[in-house]
């Protein structure tokens, strides 16, 4: 730890506060929440987190203020009640979502990753139900101790535990495929051998859990 004058440009340090009033700061802190997940809904969320003073009343003036600022778009989801916001600088990237075809990518999502923050959106968007088991006790677990969503395309496909065995220098997967899902296995093979280079692993040995 060390002063912030210590650390900082004299012109940062000494600038104005750029959001006096507490409504204004909350609502910037939500806009960067609503950037890192892509969309969020006016609900009680985990990607809300460290926002102060976020009670209903506060959200809802937050996502309002945001709106009337064109900072932000509410959107509808086919199916499902909520309201969600978009970033108004992300508009492009959703025209764009939806009047290009994109190639498919397989690509496994870290627990951590701002996709994740809001599990109950997720799982409303897609049908998929997460939890990070890694504070678990073992023989609660339903599945791993650290493991990792697994997305194909426009939806996510299962869940992959990923163990390294240094001795054999390879990559010990588990792989739960989610009902009614088609995983395409050559994609999700190419997925995990680039995880198995990034660890230093020469091989993967993938493995129906």
């Amino acid at each position: 730890f060390d002063f912030a004058e210590n650390c900082l440009p004299r012109e940062i340090v000494g600038a104005a506060e750029p959001h006096p009033a507490d409504g204004d700061h909350r609502a910037f802190l939500l806009a960067r929440r609503i950037g890192a997940c892509g969309l969020l809904w006016d609900r009680r969320s985990d990607a809300h987190l460290g926002i102060p003073d976020f009670n209903a009343a506060n959200r809802r003036q937050a996502y309002e203020q945001l709106v009337a600022a064109g900072r932000a778009l509410p959107l509808r989801v086919e199916g499902l009640r909520d309201m969600f916001y978009l970033r108004s600088e992300d508009e492009p990237l959703l025209d764009a979502c939806t009047t290009e075809a994109f190639p498919a990518r397989t690509e496994l999502i870290a627990p951590l990753d701002s996709f994740l923050w809001d599990r109950k959106q997720v799982e409303a968007l897609f049908g998929f139900a997460y939890r990070w088991e890694i504070y678990t006790p073992a023989e609660k677990r339903q599945y791993g101790y650290y493991v990792l969503p697994v997305l194909q395309g426009e939806g996510l496909c299962g869940r992959a535990e990923c163990l390294r065995d240094r001795v054999s220098s390879t990559l010990r997967v588990r792989f739960w495929q989610e009902k009614g899902v088609k995983t395409d296995r050559r994609a999700l093979r190419s997925a995990l051998r680039r995880l198995a280079v990034f660890n230093g692993m020469k091989h993967v040995e993938l493995v129906n859990a």
